[in-house]
């Protein structure tokens, strides 16, 4: 059974975010290649036994609305993929997360493009290490939504 997580003060009171549970799966699956254009699922469902106190799932009714997966680092826990259908929904799974690990250290890895976001997870505390800059040669393709990405889960799982 999901354990209900209380909802983000910033996102909607009908939205509940809760553990993945195995009848979430097909709408993870389905929100994650909307986003990225290619079935990523062994990826999450490896994400998910490694580190499950991160693997999360938010829910309004029977809409899923995003979720949030995670795993253990050496220096710091790494929480990404993070896929919602807004910020405030995005909001809501990273405070779930950090809800219950309240002295968690924790990298983030924000796509560029994610400005008001970046704004948002500034203001509780995640500062900028580094940039990661990615660079193509030929024509650039992109499968997928990305505005729909807000973490991913790093750029050796890309």
């Amino acid at each position: 059974m999901a354990r209900r997580i209380s909802p983000s003060a910033r996102g909607d009171a009908s939205s509940v975010a809760t553990i993945v549970a195995p009848a979430d799966w097909p709408a993870i699956r389905e929100l994650d290649e909307r986003a990225f254009g290619a079935s990523r699922l062994g990826l999450l469902r490896r994400l998910a036994d490694d580190a499950p106190e991160y693997a999360r799932v938010l829910s309004s009714g029977s809409t899923v609305q995003g979720y949030l997966f995670g795993r253990h680092g050496h220096n710091r826990k790494h929480l990404g993929p993070l896929v919602a259908d807004s910020a405030d929904a995005a909001s809501a799974l990273l405070d779930s997360v950090l809800a219950d690990h309240p002295n968690g250290r924790f990298y983030l890895d924000v796509p560029d493009d994610q400005q008001e976001w970046r704004d948002v997870i500034s203001r509780i505390g995640f500062a900028i290490e580094r940039p990661f800059l990615r660079m193509h040669r030929g024509r650039l393709e992109t499968p997928g939504d990305p505005s729909s990405i807000y973490a991913i889960a790093g750029p050796e799982f890309g």
